[in-house]
């Protein structure tokens, strides 16, 4: 019998998902960017760290008039990916399957993974509508567990995470028993999910990102070298219409006698791939965390968004402890 805590955040997740669909998505996403400016001006200090990992992705100085454009959009896309995040629970396994498009060489770069029988390592980043991506490979067959790091209320997480569940995902909390689940899960020949784009609680590995060292978490290459499973780099950039959802190259990272290079190495190849996807679409790049330390003090709380905080498919590496 649920407790009347789960019971009010399920209750909730069902209001907002009809909530959402009193709009049009066209309607919807103009009120979101709306309320994505509202929030770029009233945020000075979530828009100074956007504009600070932007003016590094793209080369340009923090107060051009690029940046801030960029900046501007960050916001409306973040407030877009929470409106999408509502309705999404309301949606059929087939309209997502036709909102999010997958070329036959990104689902036969997940087929190939899954037949090879060792699971796989899935790094992402908050970039697009990273809420789909998980949702997405689920509904095309493959199994995927994703954790989740709670950095809000336990109730505002429940209702987040009935909403990501929605289609059947599963959902764990990057809790030691939820780290084992996801190990038992890819020793089946399952998948699992991963953010890697910041290093919320300073324990990562060194990596040069975007031409200035930064420490990143090193889950996805210290898990992948243990298992023997491959790494892919998966994103789910937002169209005019619909998304697109692009599987890169797997790789598996090399065991040798010095773990600590082995799994620097591979980090900072994820890191070239997050580079490529940033630079072409750097709006789309929803991180409002300051990602290298040296331009500003670290935030005091791992904040995904100022809207959501925890409204990701994946969470921060679970295994992100420092090489030692």
């Amino acid at each position: 019998m649920p407790d009347l805590k789960s019971r009010a955040a399920y209750y909730l997740a069902s209001a907002l998902g009809r909530f959402s669909t009193l709009f049009p998505i066209g309607l919807g996403y103009w009120l979101s960017d709306r309320g994505g400016d509202l929030v770029w001006a009233l945020v000075p200090g979530y828009r100074a760290n956007v504009r600070a990992n932007l003016s590094r992705a793209t080369g340009r100085p923090e107060n051009s008039r690029e940046v801030r454009r960029l900046s501007r959009k960050v916001f409306q896309y973040s407030a877009r990916n929470f409106f999408d995040l509502m309705r999404v629970a309301l949606l059929s396994d087939d309209e997502l399957r036709a909102a999010v498009y997958g070329s036959k060489e990104s689902w036969g770069r997940l087929e190939a993974a899954r037949q090879a029988g060792k699971g796989g390592i899935i790094a992402s980043a908050h970039f697009g509508a990273f809420d789909y991506t998980g949702q997405s490979i689920f509904i095309h067959g493959y199994p995927i567990i994703s954790l989740t790091t709670r950095t809000v209320s336990p109730f505002i997480y429940r209702v987040v995470t009935l909403l990501r569940k929605s289609h059947g995902l599963t959902i764990e909390e990057a809790t030691p028993a939820g780290v084992r689940r996801m190990i038992g899960a890819i020793r089946r020949g399952e998948f699992a999910g991963l953010i890697t784009d910041r290093d919320f609680f300073q324990n990562g590995v060194e990596v040069e990102f975007f031409g200035e060292k930064t420490t990143l978490p090193s889950g996805p290459a210290r898990i992948a070298r243990d298992s023997g499973a491959p790494i892919l780099a998966v994103f789910t950039k937002r169209l005019s219409k619909g998304y697109i959802l692009t599987v890169e190259e797997p790789f598996y990272v090399e065991r040798s006698d010095d773990a600590r290079r082995d799994i620097r190495e591979a980090m900072q190849k994820i890191v070239a791939i997050f580079e490529r996807q940033i630079r072409e679409n750097p709006e789309q790049w929803v991180m409002f965390q300051r990602v290298w330390p040296a331009t500003g003090s670290p935030s005091p709380a791992p904040v995904d968004r100022p809207s959501e905080s925890v409204v990701a498919p994946f969470s921060e590496s679970p295994s992100g402890a420092s090489d030692n």
